[in-house]
């Protein structure tokens, strides 16, 4: 089977060590064989363009500063994969988070996927289902 390409935008502000950390989480559990990454940097924030250069994460620099929003927006029309993700920077994936999701998109008609948490006896819980996280192009 031919695998779509997904593109992951992560819109960021301000947090340089959690995009890190967080980075290092996607490379480790993402199995998914072509996928595209793009992070959405504020131009004065100096730590995060640092961690991208040094990480070498693709990345697009906004000149003003904007709210999350205007950052997805800005991202969607440059995305070249058939599946969009938009994962905020603090989300720390599982593995093959990806995979699953994209499975889902095959088994049957969705138009989005997302992620629900849920409290299991005092330990937060994730699942993949049909949910606004990850869009059909």
């Amino acid at each position: 089977m031919i695998s779509d390409l997904v593109s992951i935008f992560i819109p960021t502000r301000g947090r340089a060590e959690q995009l890190k950390k967080n980075m290092a989480l996607l490379r480790q559990n993402t199995h998914y064989p072509v996928y595209d990454l793009i992070v959405i940097v504020d131009g004065d924030d100096e730590d995060t363009l640092e961690v991208c250069e040094k990480e070498r994460l693709p990345y697009i620099i906004r000149l003003h500063r904007e709210y999350f929003v205007t950052k997805i927006n800005f991202a969607f029309p440059r995305a070249g994969g058939n599946y969009l993700v938009c994962l905020s920077d603090d989300v720390e994936v599982q593995p093959d988070w990806l995979g699953i999701a994209v499975e889902s998109f095959r088994k049957e008609f969705t138009d989005d996927v997302g992620v629900l948490c849920f409290d299991d006896g005092g330990e937060w819980q994730a699942t993949i289902d049909p949910h606004p996280f990850i869009s059909r192009k």
